[in-house]
């Protein structure tokens, strides 16, 4: 036992004299060789891996080069936006002794950008930050794959037919291109907050916790899975699944034309859905336990297991299903391109 101690006691010593030697001197280029690998992307030509405090910048050949990005940011404060020229272009601004260790490579058309705040800073120097911007050649990307573990960082008009989101915690913003709709869109948050504003053909989103704001001008297919936290859809159109295990989610819909087949699924929590006033389908009920309220077209009421309301003309189905908690169905004018695309 007090030989486990000393060890703990030394280990702590050696972190604490490292953490504040570094924050009094610096570091130099290449140090902390290990942090190089942090990113989730692997590389098959690496190039560049550096550590750097202060300011730098880089550049690569970009526009016809690469089809495929990657970009996988931890504690950093990232602004990602398209530019004008070919090359692609990576800037980091640490204050003071702050770290930041840098990894870029490629794998055919794909390139590959890592970007994290060492966590010997994290630890040990006060108000640690560090902040980037990364510039890719407009274009249209065959696919874009961001992975946030932490940190702050805003993406705009970069577009992409596949688009993968995945934030672990911190804050997201995504801004697309108005007028470009993606092929697909899939957007996985463990926590944190996220604002998102996109067009795609088909949507996949799945959330544990956290605060996420979507927009959309169109969405034709989606599928949503909630944990827990909040969310709001802001301007649906199509068919899909909603399914929320806890937590609060509200959907908006811009069009309710090809809504067939979609179902709600509330096992805790509640489930806001809003309808165009000119919706035409057939509510099926299903409860457990909880309710589904329903107030649109001059119908106001509460539904009972297996009991349908017919909005409209009826023809298209929709299935609510409530094991516990609850479903609010009710209809507005609201027209998604209003809020879509906002800054």
């Amino acid at each position: 036992m007090k030989g486990f101690l000393s060890f703990f006691s030394a280990a702590i010593v050696f972190f604490v004299l490292g953490g504040l030697s570094t924050y009094i001197l610096g570091i130099k280029d290449g140090e902390y060789k290990s942090m190089f690998n942090f990113t989730k992307f692997k590389s098959e030509n690496i190039l560049l891996e550096t550590a750097i405090s202060g300011n730098e910048s880089w550049e690569f050949d970009g526009r016809d080069r690469y089809n495929r990005v990657n970009l996988d940011l931890h504690g950093v404060k990232a602004a990602v936006k398209s530019g004008f020229g070919e090359k692609i272009g990576v800037s980091v601004k640490s204050s003071g002794a702050h770290g930041v260790s840098v990894n870029v490579g490629e794998s055919g058309d794909t390139i590959s950008i890592g970007l994290a705040l060492s966590p010997a800073f994290r630890v040990f120097s006060l108000n640690a930050e560090a902040e980037a911007e990364i510039t890719l050649p407009t274009k249209v990307y065959d696919r874009l794959c961001v992975n946030i573990g932490s940190g702050e960082v805003e993406i705009s008009d970069i577009n992409a037919d596949s688009n993968v989101l995945t934030l672990g915690s911190g804050d997201l913003k995504f801004f697309g291109t108005s007028g470009f709709t993606a092929d697909s869109m899939e957007i996985d948050v463990g926590s944190g907050e996220a604002e998102i504003n996109t067009s795609a053909e088909h949507l996949n989103l799945s959330m544990g916790s956290g605060d996420v704001k979507l927009n959309t001008s169109n969405i034709f297919d989606y599928d949503v899975h909630i944990g827990s936290g909040e969310l709001a859809l802001n301007g649906l159109s199509g068919q899909g699944t909603i399914d929320v295990s806890s937590g609060e989610c509200s959907a908006k819909y811009r069009d309710a034309s090809q809504i067939d087949g979609t179902a709600y699924t509330v096992r805790s929590g509640t489930l806001s859905v809003t309808l165009p006033t000119d919706t035409n389908a057939v509510i099926n009920a299903e409860v457990s336990s909880g309710y589904i309220s329903v107030d649109c077209q001059g119908i106001n009421k509460k539904l009972r297991d297996e009991e349908t309301v017919v909005l409209g003309n009826g023809g298209q189905q929709i299935l609510a299903h409530v094991s516990s908690g609850k479903i609010k169905i009710e209809e507005s004018g609201y027209n998604g391109e209003e809020v879509a695309f906002l800054r």
